[in-house]
């Protein structure tokens, strides 16, 4: 009795799972940051009200024990005795002692997260006296302490940059691996390369498996250099054709740790960026010119955008390898034209999940997958064209069945 075979079941899970993915909604973090910050201050609450409970009782009680107490009155200090004259009015106090902080041994990511940190602080300096008796009385908090709103001094981070750093530093790859595979796949086809990623809101999980890769790639890793560009400017506000180039992003750093500031300030200064079009070429000629000794540029884009710059693409002098993520919600084809445009006009290279397609050398035997949807290069049109299978055909006698 053969074992049953579940690999298509999980394959339409896993593909079911993906498109009921919720929508990141930015709004709905404001809404939540005042109702967790209530939450965080009402234990506190509780426990201000517990022991002014217990200090008033205390006081209550104290005044009917002993109601006739005295003024607080502190006893003079205590000079030491020595070999002095009694006219000599000279004390001997103990000189004042300066410490320094001392801070812990450190491992390399957290020199690399505090690489800016000044010298260990001081503390006051401070003068140890003898013994003294004053008579305390416990302090009432003025009447209106709880009109005064509550200062919480933790920054909370935004989810999105939780994944991030979770992404990152657990070197995760996600549901979608396509930058993982492909990166794996043509690992010593790209020799000295850059990569190059979008890093606008929706491409992030597909970035940050770059690090996933490195992590496991060290030693055959032949990255030399990571571009992230926002299509925005410094000011996060979005470019336009024509415009300065929008604020780059470059690291170097093969250690996620060291690279996450990079990261997290290039997230920052997308959170503006609404349209679809990004400057994708700006970006690859930044590398260019930032990398001259690059030989090939690895292109992480979103496969629907289109490209707003693409009219500088004569400027780009070395091999474009487009790496195609997200999902394409235009089902008419198979991918935006402006990066095909850009792997041909640079003897480039197209991939996506399961697919390595060469310009160069497409045939209309030539078919690649995206999603659960097949589609057939069309030499006439210079197009990959829809079709109506769902499993990779096969041919068989000069025809193709499922």
């Amino acid at each position: 009795m053969r074992e049953p075979n579940d690999k298509l079941l999980h394959e339409w899970v896993r593909q079911t799972l993906d498109a009921h993915q919720p929508n990141y909604d930015p709004a709905g973090w404001e809404h939540l940051r005042p109702r967790l910050r209530r939450r965080r201050f009402r234990p506190w609450l509780l426990l201000a009200l517990l022991v002014l409970l217990i200090g008033g009782l205390g006081i209550w009680f104290g005044q009917d024990a002993a109601p006739n107490r005295t003024a607080i009155t502190a006893s003079p200090l205590r000079v030491p005795k020595n070999d002095a004259s009694p006219t000599d009015k000279t004390t001997d106090f103990p000189e004042p002692v300066r410490q320094k902080a001392v801070s812990p041994s450190r491992g390399p990511q957290t020199e690399a997260l505090s690489r800016n940190a000044g010298p260990a602080a001081e503390f006051a300096p401070f003068v140890v006296f003898d013994e003294t008796y004053v008579e305390s009385r416990p302090i009432l908090p003025p009447a209106d302490w709880w009109q005064k709103p509550a200062v919480l001094p933790i920054r909370v981070a935004p989810v999105p940059e939780i994944l991030i750093q979770e992404q990152m530093l657990k070197s995760l790859v996600g549901t979608d691996s396509t930058t993982y595979r492909v990166l794996t796949r043509n690992r010593q086809k790209w020799p000295n390369a850059v990569v190059v990623c979008d890093f606008t809101t929706s491409m992030t999980p597909y970035s940050t498996q770059l690090y996933a890769w490195l992590k496991r790639n060290a030693q055959h890793s032949a990255i030399k250099g990571t571009v992230l560009f926002t299509d925005c400017d410094s000011l996060g506000r979005e470019t336009r054709p024509g415009g300065p180039a929008g604020q780059l992003f470059v690291t170097t750093e093969p250690d996620p740790a060291r690279a996450l500031p990079t990261f997290l300030a290039a997230y920052r200064n997308t959170l503006r960026n609404a349209n679809e079009a990004e400057n994708d070429v700006e970006a690859l000629l930044f590398a260019q010119k930032r990398f001259p000794n690059a030989d090939h540029l690895i292109l992480i884009a979103d496969i629907d955008n289109p490209v707003k710059d693409l009219a500088l693409l004569d400027q780009v002098t070395k091999p474009v390898h487009v790496i195609l993520c997200g999902r394409d919600w235009d089902s008419t084809q198979a991918f935006h034209p402006d990066f095909y445009t850009i792997a041909r006009r640079t003897n480039g290279s197209l991939h996506t999940l399961e697919d390595d397609l060469d310009p160069s050398r497409l045939q209309p035997d030539t078919w690649v997958r995206i999603d659960n949807r097949y589609y057939r290069y069309h030499r006439g049109k210079d197009q990959f064209v829809l079709t109506r299978f769902r499993h990779r055909p096969k041919r068989l006698m000069g025809f193709f069945w499922r």
